[in-house]
């Protein structure tokens, strides 16, 4: 069964923007859902898709938080 992909409300420069201008070197899936005003859900497949992408590093950190970054 193929998937639907992210919500294609949210513009991928927009996201990049977000995640770029966030106050620390990384955001989560909740941080982005909350500058986007968006559900959870949604900003991780973005957000996903950006690491599918090879755009994104990501890092699980704890029982099911992850963390979501760019290199520079």
């Amino acid at each position: 069964m193929a998937s639907r992909g992210p919500d294609p409300k949210i513009d991928q420069q927009d996201l990049e923007n977000k995640i770029k201008q966030h106050n620390r070197p990384f955001v989560t899936a909740n941080e982005v859902a909350d500058s986007l005003d968006v559900a959870r859900q949604t900003a991780h497949k973005h957000l996903q898709r950006l690491h599918e992408q090879g755009e994104l590093n990501k890092r699980k950190v704890g029982g099911s938080a992850v963390i979501w970054w760019f290199d520079y």
